[in-house]
């Protein structure tokens, strides 16, 4: 432009030492950085996803457990850890997870009642119990009790014949619990 022209415009020519802006065009960065750190960032939030899914899967399976199956893994686990703990903590652990069970498996109250509650109300034929399970159940509890609260000289002998005990009526429960299933079962009724 010439000097005349950029008068007329209102606009003043830049001196020779005067700086002024000049838009320098630089190329477009690539999108391919973008792309690859997006494709990274939803790899990771689904690899997260996945770990989560596990974790509750691996949780509900773990529940899903029968009641005498964690019965039985408990009473092995106290079994094993006998010598570490006093004798009437494993008797209190033996009958903890005995009582745990039988609440699961029968939805019975015994596990929030003492032993001569539970002994009053079965008593009074109030307990959601077989029949075949509860005269052990009165055994195991009265010499769990004993071994609980007497603190007898001899309670590390009593200790295996209570788990012994534990395991049978879990035993007994389940072996009454698998006769009434077959029993309501359509296909084990003749024809």
């Amino acid at each position: 432009m010439d000097s005349k022209m950029i008068s007329l415009l209102g606009l003043q020519a830049p001196a020779a030492d005067e700086l002024y802006d000049i838009v320098v065009l630089e190329p477009v960065p690539p999108i391919w950085p973008l792309i690859f750190w997006g494709v990274i960032s939803v790899l990771l939030c689904a690899l997260i996803a996945l770990a989560i899914w596990y974790f509750l899967k691996q949780k509900k399976q773990s529940t899903r457990r029968s009641a005498a199956t964690k019965a039985l893994a408990r009473l092995r686990e106290i079994e094993k850890s006998r010598g570490k703990l006093r004798t009437n903590q494993v008797s209190l652990a033996i009958s903890d997870a005995l009582k745990d069970y039988l609440s699961e498996k029968f939805d019975d109250r015994l596990r929030y009642e003492t032993s001569q509650e539970y002994l009053k109300r079965n008593a009074d034929s109030t307990s959601k119990l077989p029949s075949s399970a509860q005269l052990p159940l009165k055994l195991f509890l009265s010499e769990s009790e004993e071994v609980k609260f007497g603190n007898p000289a001899d309670g590390e002998t009593k200790l295996v014949p209570l788990l012994n005990r534990a395991e049978e009526i879990v035993t007994v429960c389940e072996q009454v619990s698998e006769e009434k299933a077959e029993a309501r079962s359509p296909l084990s009724r003749p024809i």
